[in-house]
């Protein structure tokens, strides 16, 4: 119920600065800031009657240590067509690299572990010894741990993969829910709009700012939060 008051309100503030300051809001940011309204409630009254809600709101990206980068990647298939997207991020949250590109016609697991593939390499060319890896295919981190048979259709990518990992100092995988890895997922469906390749140093696209915020706000959201 609280989550309905605050969407009505952040949809009536919108409205109310549309017609009295001439101040245009996408619906994105009104979904925000309804968002930004109930973690503030929530915060402030942490008290709940179910226990276990509280471990399902709170997925949030978290930043990597001093010293070290995080990666995050994704890859998106709509109507058969396939698009990768990345970014490399410091300790503080902000982007050094982001990049995304169109594949062509091929199935989810093999975007995902060529987007893995791609961002590793880029983490290497530009000299980030350290790093965090994170992404939100199961299968796909657990058969570059070694944790279960490596599918036919990725298994030349997987050992790419194994082979470009060999040439940093340290690297962690980790895999994530898709709602800790908004930034990634918003370079990837991007992707789908472009005709070509883009890359990005030390900013983001402005259609992926709303993601961006939503990491340095840390409050973190619900599972199957989306924008």
């Amino acid at each position: 119920m609280a989550s309905i008051l605050y969407t009505a309100w952040a949809i009536l503030n919108c409205m109310n600065n549309l017609i009295f300051k001439h101040l245009q809001a996408s619906p994105t940011s009104c979904v925000f800031q309804a968002f930004l309204l109930s973690s503030s409630y929530l915060k402030a009254n942490p008290k709940t009657s179910n226990p276990n809600v509280s471990k399902f709101f709170h997925i949030k990206w978290q930043p990597p240590n001093v010293n070290q980068v995080k990666l995050n990647f994704d890859g998106s298939v709509r109507n058969g067509m396939a698009t990768i997207g990345f970014v490399i991020l410091n300790e503080d949250g902000n982007p050094l690299f982001a990049a995304n590109r169109k594949l062509g016609h091929t199935s989810v697991l093999v975007v995902e572990a060529t987007a893995l593939r791609d961002s590793l390499h880029t983490a290497l060319l530009h000299q980030h010894p350290n790093l965090v890896v994170e992404g939100d295919s199961k299968l796909l981190t657990d058969c570059v741990q070694g944790r279960c048979q490596i599918p036919w259709r990725i298994r030349t990518l997987v050992n790419d993969i194994k082979a470009l990992t060999l040439h940093f100092q340290s690297i962690i995988f980790s895999h994530i829910f898709q709602e800790a890895n908004f930034i990634a997922d918003r370079l990837a469906l991007a992707a789908h709009t472009f005709t070509n390749p883009y890359v990005w140093f030390f900013c983001l696209p402005l259609l992926v700012s709303p993601a961006f915020q939503l990491n340095q706000l840390g409050e973190g959201v619900c599972r199957g939060f989306v924008f």
